[in-house]
């Protein structure tokens, strides 16, 4: 019985210990449904969200549930950024982000980052009437993408559009439990799930639709959907930014990353309905051929993918600066 004791008290000290210090390691924003409608989610507010499995960020997040620290709220903000955890930019300091770069640079602007985790393009540009809400003095919304829509995925923003039945996430599955509410909120087993998480997805296998994929057809989704999405609008602007994959080669260069060409069709629907699309590969690449910087990885994660590092974040508020009126 001492045996078993002793045992669980060392495992119980081990387990504080470990806790304590993933604590500072590793102990991102706790996201709440947006009953608003305007994103998905929103974080709590708070100072302290250490993220250090990708470089290392202690962001903090405002009153309203998002990455800023100037002050500036949704109702007062001219250009807002919606996007995925790439805008949102855990993995970097707050002072750090392209929307914070942008803002000392372009301080009329008022720019506003409205990243949440987790977000894509299909999941928030049918939100653009709740964006025009809560963002009444928006002059230009810039929606990321930060991986390519599948045709499926169109055909979904599409239906929702046509309906304009937006369902609010429901993570009530979470939220109704009180051991996962009290557990989500311990950083060990945050970590530790985020680790399983990860081993799970890169199980699964990655959806190959390069054989069958019908330009013609994702093309009149597109020019549908954003010009749905212009007419939503109003008179407030729209632009769409692609942060293009890099491939590294043998030879030291690099090179954009092949897809099915949907950032050329991108740009093709977004010129038919007066929005500005840009696609940060070309900017990528010019910097590392004159800078030797890569935008993607960490000194503690994998070099050119992942999450956008310090330099991806400084070539994408200098490409911004220059555009944004």
């Amino acid at each position: 019985m001492k045996i078993i004791a002793k045992y669980l008290f060392t495992f119980i000290c081990a387990t504080l210990v470990a806790n304590f210090f993933v604590y500072f390691y590793y102990s991102p924003a706790v996201q709440v449904p947006n009953h608003d409608k305007f994103t998905d989610l929103k974080s709590m507010p708070s100072t302290h969200n250490p993220h250090g499995d990708e470089g290392y960020g202690n962001i903090t997040i405002d009153e309203y549930g998002f990455n800023n620290i100037l002050g500036i709220s949704p109702a007062e903000a001219e250009t807002i950024f919606i996007g995925s955890s790439q805008t949102e930019a855990q993995h970097v300091a707050s002072n750090e982000n392209f929307v914070y770069l942008l803002n000392q640079e372009r301080p009329e602007t008022k720019v506003y980052n409205m990243g949440v985790s987790a977000s894509t393009f299909q999941s928030t540009f049918y939100r653009i009437p709740y964006l025009v809400t809560a963002c009444p003095n928006a002059k230009t919304l810039v929606f990321e993408i930060n991986n390519m829509p599948s045709p499926d995925d169109l055909e979904k923003v599409k239906n929702i559009m046509d309906s304009g039945n937006i369902q609010e996430k429901d993570i009530s599955w979470k939220a109704g439990n009180t051991f996962l509410t009290t557990a989500g909120k311990i950083p060990l087993v945050r970590l530790l799930w985020r680790q399983f998480d990860h081993y799970r997805r890169g199980k699964k296998p990655k959806n190959q639709q390069k054989g069958n994929f019908d330009k013609d057809k994702y093309l009149a989704l597109l020019e549908d959907i954003l010009a749905k999405g212009k007419a939503q609008a109003g008179d407030v602007n729209i632009m769409i930014f692609y942060l293009a994959k890099l491939d590294l080669c043998q030879d030291a260069s690099v090179e954009i990353a092949a897809g099915n060409n949907e950032s050329e069709l991108f740009k093709q629907a977004c010129d038919k309905n007066g929005i500005v699309y840009m696609d940060m590969g070309s900017y990528f690449q010019e910097a590392y051929d004159s800078q030797h910087v890569l935008p993607y990885g960490f000194l503690n994660s994998p070099i050119g993918t992942g999450h956008l590092n310090i330099y991806g974040h400084r070539i994408i508020a200098k490409a911004f600066s220059d555009i944004i009126r």
